[in-house]
């Protein structure tokens, strides 16, 4: 499943930017309309917010998940050995 956030002024503008993007098939998870705060409150008026989804097929990994041994081999996570406390 693909989720996406849009954002906008206006409702018909957004939905149709989901239209456009994720196809007929989108399905809207939550909408809220936003209002400025601060002094940002004077500038423009409320904005709003869909998170929309779409079912897609995942697209196969290019490479697998490498081993653990792997990773032990590998010098920036291999895991160090503390130094001695000869005195």
């Amino acid at each position: 499943m693909h989720l996406k956030w849009f954002k906008g002024r206006a409702f018909t503008d957004v939905m149709r930017r989901v239209r456009e993007e994720l196809g007929p098939e989108a399905v809207i998870l939550h909408s809220k309309s936003v209002h400025p705060w601060g002094p940002l409150r004077f500038l423009g008026g409320s904005r709003v917010e869909i998170l929309a989804a779409v079912d897609r097929p995942e697209a196969p990994a290019t490479q697998a998940m490498p081993s653990s041994t792997a990773f032990a081999r590998c010098p920036t996570t291999a895991r160090r050995s503390r130094p001695s406390r000869r005195r």
